[in-house]
């Protein structure tokens, strides 16, 4: 057994990850986007209690855009 065939072993396995944790990062951001939409929907609903769920649930997509905003921002640092 060569001694480079376990490193290529551990990086095909660590950009498995990467493809894996991109894909979350994804769909969680899409979720995101659809939270903050909920807001401007055009069928409205005529209830306070679900008035407010779409505040809260349109407040935590913004809260995510921010995140997310945030966390590329800090993956583009110079940091290993």
């Amino acid at each position: 057994m060569s001694k480079e065939k376990p490193y290529v072993l551990a990086e095909t396995i660590g950009k498995g990850f990467a493809h894996i944790q991109h894909g979350i990062d994804r769909l969680i951001g899409w979720g995101f986007e659809k939270m903050r939409d909920v807001e401007h929907a055009e069928a409205q609903p005529s209830g306070e209690i679900m008035r407010t769920g779409r505040k809260i649930v349109a407040f935590l997509g913004k809260t995510g855009d921010a995140y997310y905003k945030a966390y590329d921002k800090l993956k583009g640092r110079k940091g290993r």
